[in-house]
């Protein structure tokens, strides 16, 4: 009994393999070829972009080559043994390699970063090749060698997926930072939540053939999103928050574990300083936030915060000061961004004509206070209060009108 159900699985799972296989194979295939072909506008700021998409699509070319080799070479009821291991963890080391650094060139991280993740990956390439080699050499110690060459391809996966969270993390506190608004790419952390979550997986079909089927389903539907999120991605909207990043000098800090948004001229590497020198930079830091906190309020006074398409260049300089000195303010001192203290001004504005005038809509309401689309405001409004425009408006104006 044991025998025939063992056969059947096998049988199913070969079945399975070889169609699931085939599959895969075409969808990545196509998916390469579609990365490639699709038009790109010929402009010198996406070229961080299109480096982006060939890097992504050599990652899938590789997986469908991999996987067409594999079905012409090796009949599916074959075991391939350590030399097929081998060759699935390079091969999984290599695609997650591509991927998480096609996504760092999607959002124009810096060369430096990018180099410093390339050194790690080639050192662990380097020793991935070395501990198979060995095995090949040594067969007795086989065993022990795939769980290093699993360790290996865990950790290089781990310090690639942190490198690249830490690095959108970044931009999107320096666009906070910068702009009264966001952009439109909150989807790709969980994308790559998902995807580290499958690159982890693929360990388990390194030892248990059946795993590699819910290993090669969830590729197909996860990187067929991210294709098409590519495809569909535009680059310019990025390329413009990094340039004017750059151009006024703002920069994320990581200190410890939390990541600060400071101008470049602000917090440097602590250096040993006499006590009196201390003593007269807090005085003279102390000095000009009293300054800046008078220029904010005045400013504030005016509503200058309830026009359309401002950013912190505009706002320092209508209130006589620059963006490194209301950037550090802004952080240091009331602990927030430029994009949540800019809005959240305009919420509170905007709750004066939710429950002032009656007769104007929730849309008009958002348009008095600065914001160009109704849902804009409402997802501004409840990040800040917790409920919509709408629900405010039919709660607590009630309230406020019945207690006056």
């Amino acid at each position: 009994m044991y025998l025939c159900t063992e056969i059947v699985l096998n049988f199913t799972y070969n079945m399975d393999s070889r169609i699931l296989s085939i599959i895969c194979a075409t969808l990545f295939l196509v998916l390469s070829v579609a990365l490639h072909v699709v038009i790109i506008p010929s402009k010198n700021e996406y070229n961080d972009y299109k480096k982006s998409r060939r890097i992504l699509s050599s990652g899938f070319l590789l997986i469908a080559s991999a996987v067409i080799i594999r079905l012409l070479c090796f009949p599916p009821t074959s075991e391939v043994g350590f030399h097929g291991f081998i060759a699935v963890v390079s091969l999984s080391l290599l695609f997650n390699i591509l991927n998480f650094i096609s996504f760092l060139y999607m959002i124009e991280t810096s060369r430096p970063k990018r180099k410093m993740l390339k050194k790690i990956a080639i050192v662990c390439v380097s020793i991935l090749a070395a501990l198979g080699m060995t095995g090949v050499m040594l067969p007795a110690g086989q065993f022990y060698l795939k769980i290093a060459m699993s360790i290996v391809y865990m950790f290089l996966t781990i310090v690639l997926f942190t490198g690249s969270i830490r690095e959108y993390d970044k931009f999107i506190l320096q666009m906070d930072n910068f702009y009264e608004d966001e952009l439109n790419i909150r989807w790709i952390p969980g994308l790559l939540w998902v995807t580290f979550a499958l690159a982890m997986t693929m360990t388990g079909a390194f030892y248990y053939k059946h795993v590699s089927i819910v290993t090669g389903v969830g590729s197909a539907i996860v990187y067929t999103i991210v294709a098409m999120k590519m495809l569909s991605f535009v680059p310019e909207n990025i390329h413009v928050v990094r340039k004017q990043i750059r151009s006024h000098e703002i920069i994320a800090e990581d200190h410890g574990e939390h990541i600060h948004i400071f101008p470049i001229d602000g917090p440097v590497a602590p250096t040993e300083k006499p006590a009196e020198e201390i003593a007269a930079t807090d005085e003279k830091e102390a000095k000009r936030n009293e300054k800046i906190a008078l220029l904010i309020e005045r400013w504030v006074l005016l509503e200058n915060y309830v026009r359309a398409d401002i950013n912190i260049k505009d706002a320092a300089s209508e209130m006589g000061t620059n963006t490194s000195y209301l950037s550090a303010y802004l952080n240091k001192v009331m602990n927030t961004s430029f994009a949540m203290w800019l809005n959240t001004l305009r919420v509170e504005k905007s709750k004066e004509y939710l429950c002032g005038e009656q007769k104007i809509s929730v849309e008009e309401c958002g348009i008095k206070v600065g914001y160009q689309s109704i849902s804009n405001y409402s997802r501004w409004f409840k990040t800040i209060t917790g409920m919509s425009p709408l629900q405010w408006r039919k709660t607590r104006c009630s309230t406020d009108t019945a207690t006056k």
